[in-house]
């Protein structure tokens, strides 16, 4: 090979050169260089690869819309290959590495298809991650740079020309970790996490996890992007066979308020409160999370998963019997990895239990655990999936204990490949056999912000935060946390697997976490509430949206924290969908926001209506507002239509159409669940207006209060121009001049 041997693979905006003698490669974007020296590296047997690897072949390849380069290279006990494939389109750079004919047994960690020494570069870029601390919870969001960030990561240049995410594109051995070492500049993106190891035997092969760069200008359509890309490499193991209706009504959740401190006659108060009051805006469901099962330990553990606890005398069943009589549905919380030292399980099927030497495994804290890849753990997980149909549950909601609590397996078991994420997705895979098996929706609370959730169909939704209670939502600057989880998750992951932000929480801070819960609520989302009976605000919670989709960042705001200003659409057929205009302030002054109608698309002239005060009025070209500290607003904005009213709000699950629209007349149409009620607000362009349903008078209340508690049709007055209207959801709302 001549010492100068190069090869470049371009597309589009993407140089990449390889060095073959060096085995180096530099990678640019534009003329904005990204890699300089890069190299690949492993630890093969304990010993770093990279100094010990020679060069051995090279190929280029063009397929499905990627060019692609694969550099050989041999190594004293095995071949090493890094892939490097290119987008067509110019906006995607996929890399990862394999390593086959193993000549001995090797063991492999710490993979990086990227190490380099660009620490120079770095302060090049504003750094955020967009992603929940690696197992499940959010709270350390920050700008700051710091060694270790999980991915995926977005990195925008100081001068706002560049972004770019970093991100794992498949799980099936492990996770991607942007590391750096700042004193010596070292940066590497490894695909193996700590612990991991994968074992090969004579003669052996294997592919590590893939992770993507992407590059362009809106680092909110680069997380679209990555969403598209995930879903096509990765695809799910079977089809959705479960009842998916926590995505179609909303529910109430025990922790919110009483945490584990639950008893039967709370759960079925409260359900009671939920038949009667909320069950005619759509509220269908009731979580009965921890503190149903009997523990003795410490959390997450529980004696079997069966034996309730003395505060459930009657037993689960019977609880689950009386939410089914109230016409709600039951989801029971679980966690069944983790198990009492108590347990007469540990006796009865010891095989199922993570063992040293001879003995179950018992934690300090007295937990024993799961070992997942066991026949005997898999028997018994089927038992409780049979118990719990038994019982009528119609979904569980699992928690930390699913995944989390599954790692000591790494540091016990012996043998071949171990990894968490294989640990994960074998476990995974057969939930998701057994939730298909017997009817049972998997709530995912406590999962791994990767992509091979998506091959897990009957989990229905995903956890974005951690517990949002009553505790976590005493100071507005708590949910500013929440809401940078929210909005830089939601609006992409919600197209792998439909989000659940957890629970909404009207008794405190009502306003602003209203704005922030309802930015997130979709026809991909999971959102109930947390609030006692006597806390609930009922006006919130009936006048909930539901749009297309989770509200997505405006880009000039996403590396704020929270993003300022956020866009959801509501659809109506027949005209231009709604915008709701997402503003928030998370600071402790005054904030003045402006945004232009072209920003947000709509049309100028329009109509823009504030939520909270019901006041519509038109707009030209600019929406200029005032926000007071620790402060939201929530505003639907449309095209200023010459009718007689134009709806501007639809609460609830209800698709409605404009079948007529002109001056001296408005049919709406609502096609939805008849027996459940369904809010309008309309902005009205004739004093003289009459208000039918179905060919009948609406009736007038006096107040917002009256309106919501009632169970008949009607409207109230809301601002100078505007009414609620409140109709059943299937049928024909007309508004004509009066004669």
């Amino acid at each position: 090979m001549n010492a100068s041997s190069e090869v470049k693979v371009s597309a589009d905006h993407f140089d990449l050169i390889y060095d073959l003698r060096r085995l180096m490669f530099h990678i640019s974007y534009g003329r904005v260089p990204l890699v300089k020296n890069g190299h690949v590296d492993i630890l093969i047997n304990g010993e770093r690869a990279f100094p010990l690897l020679r060069y051995h072949s090279h190929e280029v390849t063009e397929e499905d819309g990627w060019r692609a380069i694969k550099v050989e290279m041999e190594h004293p006990l095995c071949r090493v290959e890094h892939h490097v494939m290119l987008s067509r389109s110019g906006d995607a750079l996929v890399s990862w590495l394999s390593v086959h004919d193993a000549k001995e047994r090797v063991v492999l960690r710490e993979a990086s298809p990227l190490v380099t020494l660009y620490g120079d570069l770095l302060p090049l870029w504003n750094i955020d991650v967009c992603h929940k601390e690696f197992w499940a919870f959010p709270l350390h969001f920050s700008k700051k740079y710091s060694q270790i960030l999980y991915t995926p990561i977005i990195l925008c240049s100081r001068e706002g020309s560049l972004c770019a995410v970093i991100a794992s594109l498949t799980s099936e051995l492990g996770k991607a970790r942007f590391k750096s070492s700042i004193e010596s500049g070292r940066v590497s993106l490894d695909t193996l996490l700590d612990h991991d190891r994968v074992v090969l035997d004579p003669g052996g092969s294997v592919e590590l996890d893939k992770v993507v760069f992407l590059f362009g200008k809106n680092p909110v359509e680069l997380l679209e992007r990555y969403a598209d890309l995930v879903l096509e490499f990765n695809k799910s193991k079977r089809p959705l066979r479960v009842d998916d209706f926590p995505l179609r009504c909303r529910g109430w959740i025990s922790f919110g308020y009483y945490y584990t401190k639950i008893t039967q006659d709370i759960i079925e108060r409260e359900a009671e409160f939920i038949a009667s009051k909320l069950k005619q805006y759509g509220y269908s469901y009731v979580v009965i999370d921890d503190g149903w099962q009997r523990r003795d330990t410490a959390y997450p553990s529980a004696y079997d998963w069966i034996t309730n606890s003395k505060t459930f005398p009657n037993g689960g069943a019977s609880t689950v019997k009386k939410l089914h009589e109230m016409g709600l549905k039951a989801v029971l919380w679980v966690a069944f990895t983790v198990f009492d030292r108590t347990s007469h399980l540990i006796e009865k099927k010891p095989g199922m239990f993570i063992k040293v030497g001879d003995k179950v495994y018992v934690d300090r804290l007295g937990r024993a655990y799961m070992n997942v890849m066991s026949e005997d753990a898999r028997e018994y997980l089927e038992n409780l999936f049979e118990t719990y149909k038994s019982w009528g549950v119609d979904a569980l909601t699992f928690d930390i204990g699913t995944f989390s609590y599954i790692t000591p397996s790494l540091e016990f078991l012996e043998g071949g490949t171990l990894t968490t994420m294989k640990l994960y997705n074998e476990f995974m895979d057969y939930i998701d056999e057994l939730a298909a098996k017997y009817g049972l929706g998997i709530m995912l609370k406590a999962c791994p912000d990767v992509p091979s959730v998506v091959k897990f169909r009957n989990a229905l939704s995903v956890r974005v935060s951690a517990d949002v209670t009553y505790g976590s939502t005493e100071k507005p600057q708590n949910i500013a946390g929440f809401a940078d989880v929210f909005f830089k998750e939601c609006f992409w992951s919600s197209k792998l697997m439909p989000p659940d932000p957890d629970a909404l929480i009207t008794g405190q801070q009502s306003w602003l976490i209203h704005v922030v819960w309802s930015l997130v609520s979709s026809r991909r989302s999971v959102v109930y509430y947390g609030d006692p009976a006597e806390r609930a605000r009922l006006d919130l919670l009936a006048l909930y949206p539901v749009y297309d989709a989770p509200a997505r960042p405006l880009a000039s705001t996403f590396m704020e924290t929270p993003p300022s200003v956020l866009v959801a659409e509501m659809s109506i057929g027949g005209w231009e969908p709604i915008k709701a205009l997402g503003l928030l302030n998370f600071g402790d002054e005054t904030k003045k926001i402006s945004v232009n109608l072209d920003e947000i698309g709509v049309k100028s002239p329009a109509l823009a209506c504030d939520l909270e005060s019901g006041d519509a009025k038109e707009v030209k070209e600019r929406l200029d507002f005032q926000l007071d500290k620790w402060s939201a607003k929530l505003i639907h904005v449309a095209k200023r239509e010459e009718w007689i009213a134009q709806p501007m709000f639809i609460s609830g699950y209800a698709k409605a159409s404009i079948s007529t629209a002109n001056a001296s007349r408005l049919e709406l149409t609502l096609e939805g669940d008849p027996l459940l009620k369904t809010l309008i607000l309309v902005a009205l362009n004739s004093p003289t207006a009459a208000l039918c349903v179905n060919g009948r008078p609406f009736k007038e209340f006096s107040n917002l209060e009256q309106l919501i508690s009632s169970t008949d049709d009607g409207y109230v007055r809301i601002g100078e121009k505007t009414v609620l209207l409140k109709a059943p959801s299937a049928g024909r709302i007309e508004i004509r001049k009066s004669d």
